[in-house]
């Protein structure tokens, strides 16, 4: 499956989405980029533009928060098929074997 055809299932997935033929899908898909992220890389920080919608192919995001102390707080983790929308602190998930953790692909 090309990537673009890859984007077009998750579009699909998406109940935004959900309506659009094959058509808007392909259309749509075009207009859509592809982030290599490393683990731990941040995507986007919080207050940024929300300007944007990222989807999840492979991998797993964290999103992540300040905690009053000045740790860092995962809120959750986007699965691949899930997106995100710009306006919160997302980062990749570093690989490793803990439950409830993030995994790189």
């Amino acid at each position: 499956m090309s990537k673009r055809a890859e984007v077009a299932v998750i579009l699909k997935m998406k109940p935004m989405f959900s309506d659009l033929c094959a058509d808007e899908l392909q259309r749509l898909s075009n207009l859509c980029h592809t982030h290599h992220l490393a683990a731990g890389e941040v995507l986007f920080q919080k207050g940024d533009p929300g300007d944007a919608l990222f989807g999840v192919r492979r991998g797993q995001i964290r999103i992540e928060t300040g905690a009053s102390d000045g740790s860092r707080l995962t809120l959750n983790f986007m699965e691949p098929g899930r997106s995100v929308r710009r306006g919160r602190r997302a980062r990749r998930a570093a690989p490793h074997r803990g439950r409830d953790r993030g995994r790189g692909d």
